[in-house]
């Protein structure tokens, strides 16, 4: 698996914000560990509007199954649970893996509100740290709520 999982890629400018989120998201219990975006990797989206615009660029990553090549059949069970074989066998072994993953995967729950919480705490304190430029969002799930209750319980019905 990618080692770049359960972290915060931050912008050197968005250093500050990130930094704050990840110890409020810590204090939750969630472990976000923060990665500075290189700066000669270039083409990527926190890189690239990091340095050509205002914006304070972070991109979050969670562990996938799906997203890594040792996985087995990728199938909407993957997708959804989590669970894999290989990913299993793969836990057993120090280093070959870069999260934790018992044998019952990281489901959808676990990695969306991962990043809601995540997403919830960058809000909170970028609206701390410039009062004038306050975001205002309502309803964000947070990490228990989505674990509790599931994504769908949170998707709109068309």
């Amino acid at each position: 698996m990618n080692p770049i999982v359960n972290c915060i890629i931050t912008h050197e400018r968005a250093r500050e914000l990130s930094s704050l989120a990840a110890i409020d998201l810590e204090s939750k219990g969630i472990q976000m560990r923060l990665e500075p975006s290189p700066k000669k990797l270039r083409g990527m989206s926190h890189r690239e509007l990091g340095d050509h615009t205002n914006t304070l660029a972070v991109l979050m990553e969670t562990g996938n199954p799906i997203q890594d090549k040792l996985h087995a059949r990728a199938d909407e069970a993957l997708i959804l649970t989590g669970r894999d074989e290989f990913f299993a066998k793969a836990a057993a072994q120090p280093g070959l893996i870069y999260v934790p993953y018992l044998e019952k995967g990281l489901a959808m729950e676990e990695r969306v509100g991962r990043n809601m919480s995540a997403l919830q705490e960058l809000i909170t304190v970028f609206s701390d740290l410039y009062p004038e430029k306050k975001i205002a969002v309502e309803r964000i799930p947070d990490y228990s709520s989505v674990r509790e209750k599931g994504v769908g319980h949170f998707l709109r019905k068309p």
